[in-house]
């Protein structure tokens, strides 16, 4: 489940909301929050994702372009 959307982010840009479940990325099904981190890290920024997320039961396709992880991020 997303926690948080930072100001400004790729999330934030791409209408990503508070609440809203994570299920795949590139349609590959995630399992879990670490599942989800590995696929991510797994590009490098500027790289196009398309993720697969629900909300209120609803299920969508958001297209992403990965950021920079920013430097108070730990790995």
């Amino acid at each position: 489940k997303v926690l948080a959307v930072s100001p400004g982010s790729p999330a934030q840009g791409a209408g990503i909301l508070v609440g809203e479940q994570i299920y795949a990325t590139d349609g590959t099904r995630t399992a879990g929050v670490e599942a989800l981190l590995a696929s991510i890290q797994a590009h490098a920024p500027g790289d196009r994702l398309s993720l697969t997320i629900e909300h209120q039961g609803r299920t969508r396709e958001v297209p992403v372009i990965l950021g920079s992880r920013p430097a108070d991020e730990g790995s």
